[in-house]
């Protein structure tokens, strides 16, 4: 689960890259903490 990420977290994951230099300190705030700790909790329940 801590491979998912929202927008908001982008960022500081080490997953993130972006190709084109004026596009890589943006992110949007959809998707912030406490919303990311529900879609976690509800996928973990999938059992994926």
């Amino acid at each position: 689960m801590k491979d998912v990420i929202g927008h908001n977290e982008s960022l500081s994951s080490p997953f993130h890259t972006e190709r084109v230099n004026r596009l890589k300190s943006q992110t949007h705030g959809d998707m912030k903490k406490r919303s990311m700790r529900t879609y976690r909790r509800e996928l973990a329940k999938l059992d994926c």
